[in-house]
């Protein structure tokens, strides 16, 4: 008898540690879960005359096209920065390399452009690269332009070296419009 109550004894026992073990585990204290704000970067306003192509930095072989800007200056003139950043921006000031510029017109638009791009449809502009200015810690080129035309179907940036006749990026905007 003695076995028997010392069993049951034991059993209960073990079956209430066994309850008190399932409460403690399934308590679990409720913590509330707060997104932390991340704050977007204030993009720099720019003036009303100044249209900028790119929202990211596009990144060549050695050489990153950080922000492309259109700037109307007057009427029908038009100045582009483009920005560009390099570990070794020296590379490419030996004259073998060149900014281009490239603005397609649209078919029906074709006859607005200086005669001498009517042929191909495309108002190309160069920029050798010897030619950067320093700024802060970007390298800057400038190339000023006229044109009749204020919206363009695409508009190709890139720098080539022009002895081997190869890119080291060409980046494509579609529909640019040159003023705001």
């Amino acid at each position: 008898m003695k076995k028997v109550l010392l069993t049951i004894v034991l059993v209960s026992a073990l079956v209430s540690c066994k309850s008190e073990k399932k409460e403690v585990e399934n308590v679990i204290p409720e913590v509330e879960v707060v997104q932390p704000e991340v704050e977007e970067p204030e993009m720099p306003k720019l003036p009303a005359n100044v249209v900028q192509l790119n929202d990211t930095v596009y990144e060549g072989d050695g050489l990153n096209l950080v922000k492309a800007q259109i700037q109307n200056t007057e009427g029908n003139k038009f100045l582009i920065k483009v920005f560009l950043g390099s570990e070794n921006i020296d590379l490419y000031k030996n004259g073998d390399y060149s900014l281009f510029i490239q603005n397609f017109a649209y078919e029906g638009d074709v006859e607005k452009l200086d005669k001498r791009f009517q042929k191909a449809g495309v108002a190309s502009y160069w920029v050798n690269l010897k030619s950067i200015k320093d700024y802060d810690e970007e390298h800057v080129l400038f190339k000023a332009f006229d044109s009749e035309l204020l919206g363009f179907k695409k508009t190709v940036i890139g720098v080539m070296n022009v002895k081997t006749k190869t890119d080291v990026f060409r980046v494509q905007y579609d529909d640019t419009i040159l003023v705001n």
